[in-house]
């Protein structure tokens, strides 16, 4: 499974929070990553030269919230 990593308990809270949810979305959860975020705020990137991230590979923010785009898309203006 591919919640090696994830407590039994966990997963278990997860699939009960989503338990109205259809079967297909909620084998989302059960073979999703141990964790979706791991990032800190104030995380600090090590520098290397030539390499530029935007959107959501460098802004700490959860996946759901739906702004990756828009600041890929404000990222990209700033380097323009």
């Amino acid at each position: 499974m591919a919640f090696h990593l994830m407590t039994q308990k966990r997963l278990s809270n997860y699939l009960k929070l989503f338990n109205d949810w259809d079967e297909q979305l909620k084998n989302y959860i059960r073979h999703a990553e141990d964790c979706i975020v791991k990032r800190r705020v104030g995380f600090k990137w090590e520098r290397k030269t030539n390499v530029t991230l935007i959107g959501d590979a460098v802004h700490v923010m959860s996946p759901f919230v739906g702004e990756g785009v828009n600041m890929a898309m404000y990222n990209a203006l700033n380097l323009a």
